[in-house]
């Protein structure tokens, strides 16, 4: 989709040019993200349903436990890390490149957890959780966050529950930004605390069909390189618009982007209809 695409007496008329191009790419990180998770959960749907049957009637309960665990586990290990790491390469190492070792890291955990079934797919949690957060915490910096700072630390782990577009309609995704509002400025608990249950719906189901005996280790190991990616995208979808959000209001920004969001799904559905 090209700026001029958008007409300049909607909610983006305030916008430079470059900050609408800016606008428009995160719309196809965004849209990128959903289309992402929207393939895996179709495909997870059905292995799972059969799954479920013989799961322990308290799994999703304790899937939000080993979520919850993961996440504050994974927090400060992660930043201890990426400071260690940032202090020997100089804070010089180009962020693409470390989005690929995580999302290899993690399907290479992925395929060691999906060896074992249930148990060490909830076991594996912990390690891909870390691993996501370090590559979530490195995209922020490289969009000028400081992740010495507690907020934006707990931004990080507000990713976690930015998002997931598991529904195909035509409305905006509006719980990108209900999570983004209700998310600012709360402590490290408090954003873990209402990340849990969202993160749980977005992974359940695939976790579930995950933990199949029947599932090879390839599957898994691909199923945490789809989430790894998702979370890559939504961090770079977020982060940014925090980037444009020093410059704008957060509702100009809302506005405009859900506009182009829209737009960019328009696009994208005539150009499927059209072959």
């Amino acid at each position: 989709m090209r700026v001029e695409s958008i007409d300049p007496g909607n909610a983006c008329a305030a916008f430079g040019e470059d900050d609408l191009v800016e606008l428009l790419a995160i719309a196809e990180y965004h849209e990128d993200a959903g289309s992402v998770l929207m393939n895996l959960a179709k495909q997870a749907g059905k292995q799972a349903d059969n799954v479920i049957e013989w799961l322990p009637d308290d799994w999703e309960a304790k899937l939000q436990g080993m979520l919850d665990l993961a996440l504050r586990q994974s927090y400060a290990f992660a930043f201890r890390t990426n400071k260690a790491n940032r202090r020997a390469a100089g804070d010089t190492r180009p962020v693409k490149n470390s989005e690929g070792f995580h999302r290899f890291a993690a399907g290479f955990t992925g395929a060691l957890g999906g060896l074992g079934g249930v148990g060490t797919t909830l076991a594996d949690l912990a390690v891909t959780t870390t691993l996501i957060l370090r590559s979530i915490q490195q995209i922020a910096a490289h969009y000028g966050e400081d992740i010495d700072d507690p907020d934006v630390r707990a931004q990080c782990i507000a990713v976690f529950g930015l998002g997931g577009p598991l529904s195909d309609d035509d409305a905006t995704d509006t719980g990108l930004w209900a999570g983004r509002i209700a998310l600012s400025h709360q402590s490290i608990s408090g954003v873990i605390g209402a990340v849990v249950p969202r993160m749980g719906r977005t992974m359940g189901q695939t976790l579930a069909a995950r933990a199949a005996p029947v599932v090879s280790a390839a599957a898994a190991a691909a199923i945490n390189t789809v989430f790894t990616r998702y979370y890559q995208k939504m961090a770079h979808v977020h982060f940014r618009l925090r980037r444009i959000e020093r410059r704008y209001s957060r509702d100009q920004v809302m506005a405009c982007f859900e506009r182009i969001v829209l737009l960019e799904r328009e696009r994208r559905k005539s150009r499927k209809r059209n072959g």
